[in-house]
Parts: C-alpha cells; sequence; structure tokens
C-alpha cells in the first residue's frame, strides 16, 4: 500500500492490549469459515491473535471515521475506542447482528460517550440479520 496517511497494523482491536485465544471451528461439526473467541473454549484447533485497544494506537491522532465488522468483537472495540469518540466524536458505522444483545449494548455505550450522537441503523441484507449496521454521527 503506497498511502502515507494509512498505516496497518497487524493486531486486532479489543478494549485493552494483550493476546486472545480463537479458533476457527473444527471443520467437521462447524465450518472453519469465520473466526470466534467463543470457538475457542469448544474446539482444541486454538490459535493466538495479538489485539490491541485504538486509544492507544491513535492517541495523538485526530480520527474522523471508524467502522467495524469485527464478528462480535465489537463491543469490545468500542470500548478501547472510549477516549477517541469523547476527544474526536468520529462518524462510526457499527456492525451489531453477531450478539442480539449488541442491538440495545452498542447504542447506549456510545450515547453514554456522547450523548450529541444521533444514531441511526440501517438493514443491508433482505434474507436475515446479517448486514444490520449502527450508524452514528
Amino acid at each position: 500500500m503506497n498511502e502515507p496517511r494509512i498505516t496497518v497494523l497487524n493486531k486486532g482491536v479489543w478494549n485493552e492490549s494483550k493476546q486472545i485465544e480463537y479458533s476457527m471451528g473444527d471443520g467437521i461439526n462447524e465450518p472453519l469459515e469465520g473466526i470466534s473467541i467463543m470457538k475457542a473454549q469448544k474446539y482444541n484447533k486454538k490459535k493466538i491473535a495479538y489485539v490491541t485497544c485504538i486509544d492507544d494506537e491513535l492517541e495523538d491522532i485526530d480520527v474522523t471515521y471508524i467502522k467495524m465488522d469485527i464478528e462480535g468483537a465489537e463491543l469490545n472495540a468500542i470500548m478501547g475506542t472510549k477516549n477517541t469518540i469523547i476527544k474526536n466524536k468520529p462518524k462510526l458505522a457499527v456492525c451489531v447482528y453477531h450478539k442480539t444483545s449488541d442491538f440495545w449494548k452498542i447504542p447506549a455505550y456510545i450515547k453514554t460517550l456522547n450523548e450529541d450522537y444521533s444514531l441511526y441503523l440501517r438493514h443491508h441484507c433482505n434474507f436475515n440479520s446479517w448486514g444490520t449496521v449502527l450508524y452514528a454521527k
């Protein structure tokens, strides 16, 4: 990539910097597609990922837009973006369909950080809940 404004980090986002275990399923009872922290507890095919919080990585950067589709880690990642959201009030596009509770937990948490956000929920898929995104501006 030849874009000076973009820095790629080989890490996932979370609410703290640490290592986490994840799995891709067992390939028999559950397809290998998609990763999951919950699957790591169920299957022995565990892998290690390094995660960090956005606040630590972007502390001195004015952030204007954040998009998250991170397979159920959105709430933890938003929690690790607390200071960035308070300081910069970036526009947000956050998937909320991975966990049922994300439909209310993520908007409620965002509003605690900045009650001036206007929140919009948009569904981008015709046949299931996949693609439901919370927009905040």
